[in-house]
């Protein structure tokens, strides 16, 4: 077992709540254009581009509760890779029940968080388009921006809730009045999106000094294999993956610490916190002193990771009060908060090929992919051989290896084995009509055209 300190929770858990109760007001696709600075001036100059794209990130990692707070920690919560700790949080109970109300402060904050994002990306999009007096390059590469975060929230709202608004104007009474667009035609505009900001982003981070927080040519070829598994497009999903693996920019560390820290070399988009002590995430998975945190890994992914797997005891520690609660370690610096979340990572790549290859009867050239990852921990090859047994390595690789960065909860419904996994591991508290949340109330309540709820809710 590897030496670890495990820092204790202190006053700043009380900011996390002044968070969450903040973000549980804020509306979604009514976001209205506000702010001292005229779009006039925003897009007057590159500088103030430049700082109108640093913004975007800025909303994506910090304006609501997705990657400040809740999608690392309380979301793993909707899947069997996580268990409530100690914790009377009703919000969060409701994860870990599958019994979300459509006012939890949580998905409340997610949905806004997206929009948000989604707003800035446009209104940038529209003022910076036809502007014929910046340079060509920095153009591009912040046009290639804008669409790729775009694209990438929209991402994770239809993953979760399903049919949303498209919204692509930066028109707000037009947006508060969008009813919701099927998923088909969703993921039609994210490849789209995606497509097009590879064409336009730069290639590497050299443009970036080098930080992995910044989307390049590279982050929408990752996002788009995993959006062309997600669809079901193999050959496409092996091919924007291959991209990736075989790119030198990008490497497995033998070590798998160096797989954690910021800008690692195996990571392909990270979110970065632009002050200390912004990303309240580990605050729900570290404990309060002895006591177990908000939220564990459950039993069921602690006993996933075979013997000999060098990857628990580097994602995973065990309480010393009590050995029986482990704490995801993925997020541990509570002195600086300053962990940055991996979001699309080289190791995701090998098992998207991996399963791109299966589903194209490449049994071979998967069974490499999944030893590549079970080799970096330390584990023999796998023994599966036919088609069904390696399909079900990769689960496995997926499941122990991006934990709580996620992927377990999107991997269960798109797969179909949703209902046969979470009955068993919920019991009662899991209804098929669970796998999406609910949009929130406030929402539907200034925008009747967004129609029922969603089912179940």
């Amino acid at each position: 077992m590897s030496s670890k300190k495990i820092y204790h929770k202190g006053i700043w858990m009380v900011g996390l709540i002044i968070i969450g109760l903040t973000n549980s007001c804020k509306k979604m696709v009514e976001v209205k254009p506000v702010g001292s600075i005229p779009t006039s001036v925003a897009y007057s100059t590159e500088a103030n581009i430049a700082a109108s794209v640093n913004g975007i990130y800025y909303t994506l990692q910090q304006q609501g509760t997705i990657y400040n707070s809740s999608y690392n920690s309380i979301f793993p919560l909707l899947s069997d890779e996580a268990s409530i700790g100690n914790t009377s949080t009703v919000q969060y109970l409701q994860f870990g029940n599958s019994n979300i109300t459509s006012d939890n402060y949580l998905i409340s904050g997610f949905w806004s968080n997206c929009y948000a994002t989604i707003y800035q990306a446009n209104l940038l999009l529209e003022n910076v388009s036809g502007n014929t007096g910046i340079n060509a390059t920095n153009k591009n590469q912040w046009l290639g921006e804008a669409r790729f975060l775009r694209a990438y929230s929209y991402f994770i709202l239809t993953q979760y809730f399903g049919k949303v608004p498209l919204a692509t104007t930066s028109d707000y009474k037009t947006n508060n009045s969008l009813a919701r667009s099927d998923t088909a035609t969703i993921n039609k505009f994210i490849i789209s999106e995606l497509e097009a900001a590879a064409t336009l982003l730069p290639d590497g981070y050299s443009a970036y000094n080098n930080n992995r927080t910044r989307a390049c040519k590279q982050t929408a070829q990752a996002l788009l294999a995993r959006e062309y598994l997600y669809r079901g497009d193999w050959a496409k999903a092996e091919a924007n993956a291959t991209l990736l693996i075989n790119n030198s920019t990008f490497s497995l560390p033998g070590d798998l610490n160096n797989a954690l820290v910021s800008n690692s070399v195996e990571s392909i988009w990270e979110i970065a916190f632009s002050q200390k002590n912004q990303n309240y995430t580990a605050y729900n998975l570290v404990p309060f002193g002895p006591y177990a945190p908000p939220v564990v890994p459950s039993t069921k992914l602690v006993n996933a990771f075979e013997t000999g797997d060098k990857r628990k005891d580097v994602y995973l520690e065990p309480i010393p009060a009590d050995p029986s609660f482990y704490i995801m370690y993925k997020w541990h610096d509570q002195t600086n908060l300053a962990d940055q979340p991996k979001i699309l990572r080289l190791s995701e790549m090998y098992l998207i090929r991996a399963e791109a290859r299966l589903n194209q009867n490449n049994l071979s050239g998967a069974a490499q992919d999944i030893n590549t990852i079970r080799n970096r921990a330390g584990l023999a090859n796998t023994t599966a051989t036919t088609q069904a047994n390696l399909m079900s390595a990769v689960m496995q690789e997926r499941f122990v290896e991006l934990c709580f960065e996620g992927d377990r909860w999107l991997d269960l419904i798109r797969t179909g084995q949703a209902n046969i996994v979470l009955s068993a591991f919920k019991g009662s508290s899991w209804k098929s009509s669970d796998q999406l949340l609910p949009i929130p109330a406030t929402e539907i309540g200034n925008n009747p055209n967004l129609g029922p709820q969603n089912p179940g809710y």
